[in-house]
C-alpha cells in the first residue's frame, strides 16, 4: 500500500500519469464513468457516493491491477490488510477481484480531498467507509495494470 498525503508527480511513472491525467483535467466535473488513459492499459472510474457504516463494507484485492484511489471531494476511511491473512472467497479472473474476509484487525488510512492511495495485489481494501460522520464522495479510481510497474 502506498498513501499519498498529497498528490505530487514524483512517483513511479505509471502512478504519475494517473497524476498528470488529474491536474490535465476538471475532476470536479469531468463526467462520471469511466475514462482510458491512452493505449497504457490504465484507466480510471469516476465515481459518487455517500460513505457508509464498515459493517455494510467488504474486502476485496485484485491480481491484474493496482488501484489508486484518489479522493477529489469529501472523506472517507479506507480499511485494508494482507491478503495472504485473510479467508479468500475463489478469485474471478473476469472482473479482477477476490473477495476476503479478515481474521485479525486491519489498518487503515484517512482519505480526503486531493490524497490517494496505491492498493497493490497483495492489498486487500475495503474503502467507501464513513469517517467520522457520513459524507458525500466523489472519486477517482484508477485501474492501473501490474505489469506496467517496473
Amino acid at each position: 500500500m502506498l498513501y499519498f498525503k498529497e498528490l505530487s508527480e514524483d512517483y513511479a511513472s505509471p502512478v504519475k500519469e494517473c497524476v498528470a491525467f488529474l491536474r490535465e483535467n476538471p475532476m470536479e466535473t469531468l463526467e462520471l464513468g469511466r475514462h482510458y488513459l491512452g493505449d497504457t492499459g490504465i484507466f480510471v472510474n469516476l465515481m459518487e457516493y455517500d460513505t457508509k457504516a464498515y459493517e455494510e463494507g467488504f474486502f476485496e484485492a485484485h491480481r491484474t491491477y493496482a488501484d489508486f484511489h484518489v479522493v477529489i471531494t469529501g472523506c472517507e476511511q479506507d480499511f485494508y490488510g494482507d491478503v495472504e491473512e485473510m479467508e479468500q472467497e475463489p478469485y474471478q479472473e473476469e472482473g479482477d477481484y477476490l473477495i476476503c474476509k479478515p481474521r485479525s484487525t486491519t489498518a487503515s488510512v484517512l482519505l480526503t480531498a486531493n490524497s490517494g492511495v496505491v492498493f497493490l495485489p497483495q492489498d486487500a481494501h475495503m474503502p467507501c467507509i464513513t469517517a467520522d460522520t457520513p459524507c458525500h464522495v466523489r472519486k477517482a479510481v484508477f485501474k492501473i495494470p501490474m505489469d506496467l510497474f517496473d
